[in-house]
């Protein structure tokens, strides 16, 4: 009977831990989903100065932030250098499939002119606290680039950053606006 009691404490202990793992923490998402995202907002990224030394990206990069809200389940993101025709339609869409959240930007509507860098805001609205591959899908970058991807685990930090280093025009050419 004291054995039968071990092994049951046992199994219940293992069975505890491996929910407590940290890729399994938290709530998980539905096997696949896809989310437009909310309150998009386009501005030309601003350069370097003196003035504006709190900025954390230089032009030679493409970068998202981010920030969880726990009280809405929303998450805030910031996508910075994001490169853009001037003068087209920019959408975001998210994709979640398992623990691998795709954000895809996207443009159409005629557009025109340069590419150039643009900061987007936008929100993920209704997204489950727990860890997440993140990759962004950039309409403009070039193909020898590699593409910006990251870790987010929402339940040991609620934000955070990543950046991926770019090499080719419009990257680097922010002074032009």
């Amino acid at each position: 009977m004291k054995h039968l009691s071990i092994i049951l404490t046992t199994l219940f202990l293992a069975a505890a831990l491996q929910a407590c793992s940290s890729e399994g923490a938290g709530t998980a998402p539905e096997a696949s989903s896809t989310i437009e995202a909310t309150s998009l907002v386009v501005t030309p990224s601003v350069p370097l100065t003196a003035a504006k030394s709190a900025v954390p990206y230089e032009s030679e990069t493409s970068s998202i932030s981010y920030h969880y809200d726990t009280e809405s389940g929303n998450l805030n993101v910031r996508h910075s250098n994001a490169a853009f025709l001037p003068g087209g339609n920019i959408t975001v869409r998210v994709r979640i499939e398992e623990n691998i959240l795709t954000i895809i930007e996207k443009q159409s509507a005629e557009p025109s002119g340069a590419v150039g860098l643009y900061d987007l805001d936008f929100v993920i609205t209704n997204l489950p606290v727990r860890a997440y591959r993140v990759v962004v899908i950039e309409p403009y970058v070039h193909k020898n680039e590699q593409p910006l991807y990251f870790r987010m685990d929402l339940v040991e930090s609620l934000g955070g950053s990543a950046t991926a280093a770019r090499t080719q025009s419009p990257w680097g050419d922010i002074a032009s606006f």
